[in-house]
């Protein structure tokens, strides 16, 4: 190549001296019509075109590499949407998006909770709920993963610490009630909280740019910038909303999956059920509002109301009022109205729970 002149080029010399790279091969020096038309039968994705006598150009084989002001350049982004938010592990995610979607996975945790409830229409032991909470698991844990990772992203740091911040938020879920799942509850709740008001890197970095999404807020400083901590105001107040409403009806729900100890819970209801029969073969025991006794071998021939009967899982016994049952069991017997009887709820615990009734006249 010609050495570069101290002066800008003529318009005359213009019309010689050109070159284009592409491909990896260099061409020229070329005239301007001859380049124009050489353009005009290529592709121009990938050709650097010069002059000779254009100032401070480089050799296309020892281009000058520019490097962004925050680092190494940020990954592409991937275009992205809801499947993408909820189970991509790539790129970033804000403080606020994170929050709400994660509400949402919660939300749809609990209704689908519920729902398996109230289709089984029965008490659930323990054991029992546990596998039923293990079975919901799956997708939410996987969404849960993404969204995490996606988190951690956002303040520059590697998924590689789902390791240990995954199996402390999602425990609580599955592990039974005791002091354990309690503790883990709490830590569980610290880690959200550090992963919920925790600003990220301002700007792109190694994951991707920045993604501010979600609704425009004011945050108040708690400490010095360079921490990266901040109290999101509208956030928060949505947080104590959300979580005051997860423990009035929630919880309810998730604690249908736990045992229940009864303080009148008495196994010998079953030989006062068993004498009552032998005593009146005709008799109707009323049962709960589950379950057929059927390890005591109590028949049940036809209930026809049982008003205002409302089982209460809890530490007190629940009076039954307004029962009446038909009694078929004897040939020619009619109805016979049971009602001016008084009868105690009872909940057995024990390997088959069930609901029973003690007569109490």
């Amino acid at each position: 190549m010609s050495s570069t002149p101290d002066h800008p080029a003529h318009p005359h010399d213009l019309d010689e001296g050109w070159f284009y790279h592409r491909g990896g091969v260099e061409h020229g020096p070329l005239s301007r019509e001859s380049l124009a038309e050489a353009l005009r039968l290529m592709p121009s994705i990938g050709v650097l075109v010069w002059h000779a006598s254009l100032p401070d150009w480089a050799s296309p084989a020892e281009p000058q590499v520019r490097t962004s002001i925050h680092g190494a350049p940020p990954a592409p982004e991937r275009p992205r949407g809801l499947l993408a938010l909820l189970f991509s592990f790539d790129g970033r995610i804000g403080r606020t998006r994170y929050f709400w979607t994660y509400c949402l996975g919660i939300a749809s945790y609990i209704v689908g909770l519920m729902a398996v409830l109230l289709y089984a229409r029965m008490p659930i032991d323990s054991e029992t709920g546990v596998l039923i909470r293990l079975a919901l698991a799956p997708p939410f844990v996987w969404i849960g993963l993404a969204l995490t990772a996606k988190r951690l992203h956002d303040f520059d740091m590697s998924a590689t610490h789902l390791v240990w911040i995954e199996p402390v938020t999602m425990a609580g879920f599955v592990v039974p009630p005791g002091a354990l799942s309690n503790a883990l509850s709490v830590a569980s709740g610290l880690v959200g909280t550090w992963l919920i008001i925790k600003r990220g890197t301002p700007g792109p970095n190694r994951y991707g740019r920045s993604l501010v999404g979600g609704v425009r807020s004011v945050s108040v400083p708690v400490a010095a910038s360079p921490t990266g901590w901040s109290i999101n105001v509208p956030t928060v107040l949505a947080i104590l909303a959300i979580a005051g409403t997860m423990l009035i009806y929630g919880g309810r729900a998730i604690q249908t999956l736990r045992p229940s100890a009864s303080l009148c819970s008495d196994p010998g209801v079953l030989t006062i059920l068993r004498d009552l029969v032998e005593k009146d073969p005709s008799m109707i025991i009323i049962g709960a509002y589950y379950g057929s006794f059927a390890n005591i071998r109590i028949s049940f021939h036809d209930i026809r109301t049982m008003d205002a009967f409302n089982p209460v899982r809890g530490s007190t016994c629940v009076a039954m009022t307004h029962v009446s049952a038909i009694d078929k069991s004897k040939a020619g017997v009619g109805d016979r109205d049971l009602s001016d009887i008084g009868y105690t709820a009872q909940y057995v615990d024990g390997s088959n729970t069930r609901y029973v009734v003690s007569l109490v006249n």
